[in-house]
């Protein structure tokens, strides 16, 4: 999909979770954001939860709805 091209998810995801994983001698965040903070946000996490945390792609929707207060939008390509 040219929208994976765009938003290089699957390569962002494989360096969050390296993120996530590494030891750190202090409590560390990682501070995950878009423009808007909902959609491609939502995206890059709700994947990062089907990968690595075998959440279903419902789960994923719901939190990110509830999260955003609204339906995300994933069909935006101007990255």
């Amino acid at each position: 999909s040219s929208v994976w091209k765009v938003d290089k998810v699957p390569s962002r995801i494989e360096i969050l979770h390296g993120m996530l994983t590494q030891s750190f001698p202090k409590t560390a965040v990682i501070y995950v954001h878009c423009s808007a903070g909902c959609d491609r946000t939502g995206e890059v996490m709700g994947s990062y939860m089907m990968w690595y945390q075998n959440k279903n792609l419902t789960a994923m929707y719901a939190a990110d709805t509830h999260e955003c207060g609204r339906s995300p939008n994933y069909f935006s390509t101007s990255a």
